[in-house]
């Protein structure tokens, strides 16, 4: 197990290379040498090593003529096609692999391993550079893309006329959730935004929503009859989620509803479970953390929610828990 664990992590680190060196485009023509691929590049012949462990892998294939060619995998990693996992892996070798470096100075001060390696929290990190944060948001988008199908099949809307979809980045939850009810509205409020009205009117439903740039910790807007959040409170650590759903609870009126898509951390933890492995990362990256079912229901009771329960449906990975104002 310990050597497929170091395997999987070099095949990330070979992953990562060919994307920063733009091998999957310059391949999405056809077969090429690595030479010819070098010569274009400036790269040393080192290059033609890379390009074997790709094959090894499984992201190429060589030809018998010395060729290499991409694989159905190794076209995830353009840049240029639907589904594209290139933001994914950006993200782990420029991010998450030097942060989880760092988890047993993490373990010894209690400090989070991000902030210990690059001097900032992951947020100011990103914020900082625009390509990045564009890039984190758009592999965000793609993964919540999957969550808003499986949303819209386990979970009443019945009633549902207005949602806010709070920290909801470039609107794909809102998105498919309006197209899916022609008669609701909805608003997205995060602090960056970039990229959400070109989704929304990709999806027709531009006239329906409202996008609206805020930092969820100052206010929430008004107005939902449902607030959603996905994948937010687990960013945060108790202080800042509860402020973060009490904004939520002061912007709702009474019946209001909100509800949380998160990940349940299991009373006891057996190998491969996927939500200790979360917890990990957010060990590594952020101040927050994974919870228990009754973590979460303390969080919503002292934000002021009398009536929280965690609804008898998942969305694979994740569990719904729904929460009311009741006055």
């Amino acid at each position: 197990m310990i050597a497929e664990a170091i395997e999987q992590a070099s095949r990330a680190q070979l992953f990562f290379a060919a994307c920063k060196l733009g091998l999957p485009e310059r391949l999405a023509a056809g077969p090429r040498t690595s030479e010819e691929i070098a010569a274009e590049i400036g790269a040393h012949p080192h290059l033609h090593r890379l390009m074997r462990g790709l094959v090894a892998c499984g992201a190429l294939e060589q030809r018998e003529d010395g060729r290499f060619v991409l694989t159905e995998a190794g076209q995830a990693l353009r840049a240029d096609v639907a589904n594209s996992r290139r933001n994914l892996v950006i993200e782990w070798g420029e991010v998450i692999a030097p942060a989880m470096a760092a988890l047993a100075h993490g373990a010894m001060t209690g400090e989070t391993p991000f902030d210990h390696v690059f001097g900032m929290s992951v947020w100011d990190y990103r914020s900082r550079d625009p390509g990045r944060s564009q890039a984190f948001h758009a592999a965000a988008a793609a993964m919540t893309a999957h969550v808003a199908t499986r949303l819209l099949a386990a979970y009443d809307f019945t009633g549902i006329r207005h949602v806010v979809d709070v920290g909801g980045g470039q609107g794909a939850l809102l998105g498919p959730l309006l197209q899916a009810h022609p008669g609701m509205t909805g608003k997205v409020v995060d602090r960056t935004v970039d990229g959400a009205d070109a989704h929304l009117a990709a999806l027709g439903v531009a006239d329906r929503a409202e996008i609206v740039a805020g930092d969820f910790f100052a206010t929430v807007l008004g107005g939902g009859d449902l607030y959603i959040l996905k994948a937010i409170i687990h960013d945060w650590n108790d202080e800042e989620a509860t402020r973060i759903l009490a904004n939520c609870r002061a912007a709702m009126a009474p019946g209001g509803r909100l509800l949380l898509i998160e990940r349940l951390m299991p009373a006891r933890v057996v190998a491969g479970d996927q939500t200790v492995m979360s917890d990990v990362l957010m060990m590594a990256l952020e101040h927050g953390r994974e919870r228990t079912e009754a973590e979460f229901l303390a969080l919503l009771a002292a934000a002021g929610f009398g009536d929280s329960r965690v609804l008898p449906t998942t969305l694979g990975y994740a569990a719904l828990i729904e929460a009311r104002r009741e006055q």
